[in-house]
């Protein structure tokens, strides 16, 4: 999203009015929203695997929310990346379409929510960091990675992994989110 530096204030009220109007929405619709991304959850955590007599398989996306919101100069987006299969593919091009930028707590918290954790209306969780397995649709593992702290690069990432029957994270690893070396030396604020 561009605008001209003369009418950047009126663009960034304007972005921000829509957001604001986009998330009060969203709060209000929750039930129907929720029901509708709970289903797409379940459904990928649920996916068959593409063979079914390999064992030690794993599905995963991660969504990755690059620079910082409003930022004109560097520009700011979300990137989905996901495991070579097309169940991931396609979970990924859905997940970025109902994936807030400008919120990025909203997606762990959804799936968490997803799974009957709960969490206080209207609050925002910044510089989280966490490795949560959950269970509840489907006999598989799911592993939730959440790193949300500070970076070199403005970059903030999660990653949701669905394990084959009996295997883990143990079995089927990949590398963290961040690299240790790649916390910011100042911990500035996303």
């Amino acid at each position: 999203m561009r605008c001209k530096t003369v009418h950047r204030l009126l663009c960034i009220c304007f972005i921000g009015a829509i957001t604001q109007s986009t998330y009060a929405a969203t709060r209000e619709m929750d039930g129907a929203l929720a029901d509708d991304f709970c289903k797409q959850l379940s459904s990928y955590e649920r996916a068959r695997f593409e063979s079914d007599t390999a064992i030690h398989q794993r599905h995963w996306v991660e969504m990755h929310w690059l620079g910082t919101w409003l930022d004109f100069d560097k520009g700011w987006g979300l990137e989905c990346r996901h495991s070579p299969d097309k169940t991931s593919e396609q979970y990924c091009g859905w997940l970025k379409d109902h994936t807030s930028f400008e919120f990025p707590d909203r997606l762990p918290r959804d799936i968490l929510v997803c799974h009957r954790y709960t969490f206080p209306d209207l609050s925002y969780w910044d510089g989280w960091r966490a490795e949560i397995t959950l269970f509840g649709f489907t006999e598989n593992e799911v592993l939730l990675d959440i790193d949300q702290t500070s970076h070199k690069t403005m970059d903030i990432a999660i990653r949701l992994s669905v394990f084959s029957k009996d295997s883990d994270e143990a079995l089927q690893p990949l590398p963290p989110l961040f690299q240790s070396s790649d916390a910011a030396d100042d911990q500035y604020p996303h």
